[in-house]
This record gives C-alpha cells, sequence and structure tokens, in this order.
C-alpha cells in the first residue's frame, strides 16, 4: 500500500462513498416520491454493490502485482472469497424477484448487510494499521 497519510481518507471519500451511492440515490427517491412506501428503503442489492465494491477495491489495492507480502496476499484472498460470496448473495437476490416465495427474503438481507459490514470493518482496519504503521 502506498505510503501515503491520505490513503485512509481517500479510501473513505472515493470507494465508500461511491459504494453507498445507490442507497443515497433511494434515500433521495423516497423524499421525493410522495406515495414511496418505507419498504424501498431498504434493497439487498444496494447493500449487496457496496460490498462487491469494497471487495473489488481490496482487490485492486492488494493484488498480487502491487504487493508480494503475506499480508497483502492474505488480503487479496478474503477479499477474493467476498466477491465470491457477494455474486452468489447477488444471484440469489435477483432470482427472489423472479421466485418470490422460493428465498426467505430476511436471510438474504441479513446475509448482504453482515457480510458488508464485515469487509467495511475489515478495510477500515488495513487502513488503519497501515496509517499506524507509517506514522
Amino acid at each position: 500500500m502506498p505510503n501515503n497519510k491520505l490513503t485512509k481518507r481517500r479510501w473513505l471519500l472515493y470507494t465508500v462513498i461511491v459504494g453507498l451511492i445507490p442507497m443515497f440515490a433511494r434515500l433521495i427517491a423516497f423524499a421525493i416520491f410522495k406515495k414511496a412506501q418505507l419498504s424501498i428503503l431498504l434493497s439487498e442489492s444496494d447493500i449487496i454493490t457496496f460490498g462487491l465494491v469494497l471487495g473489488i477495491s481490496n482487490i485492486q489495492e492488494f493484488g498480487p502485482q502491487r504487493n508480494t507480502n503475506i499480508t497483502a496476499e492474505t488480503i487479496f484472498a478474503i477479499s477474493i472469497l467476498y466477491v465470491i460470496f457477494c455474486s452468489l448473495m447477488l444471484i440469489v437476490s435477483i432470482y427472489s424477484i423472479i421466485e418470490p416465495n422460493a428465498v426467505r427474503p430476511e436471510i438474504i438481507q441479513a446475509g448482504s448487510a453482515i457480510g458488508s459490514i464485515s469487509i467495511l470493518l475489515y478495510t477500515w482496519r488495513i487502513y488503519h494499521q497501515e496509517e499506524k504503521l507509517h506514522d
């Protein structure tokens, strides 16, 4: 990872905020439309997209071509597994639209929320530790 004090701040501004754009858009739509239902505020696909953005940014940042240490390889491997998990969750989420009674939506919501929060905290910890090393 580059030795840059602004790395964590840039990650927050560019990666986290970009990942949250679908949720912000949904919130704006809810505020604008008169007959909007409260249920539109939470979408599994938005949560999964947020997690995918975080996982893919980790893959890009810690890929084998960028770093050769064990920690970077571990972060890379965990991020690959997480992107696979998100992709599977997205497939199930899409399938639940086609066949609403085939999938329990609360399981998709809980799984995607837990996964996205986990990768957010995991990546935050990585950047925080990296920042401490370079101070």
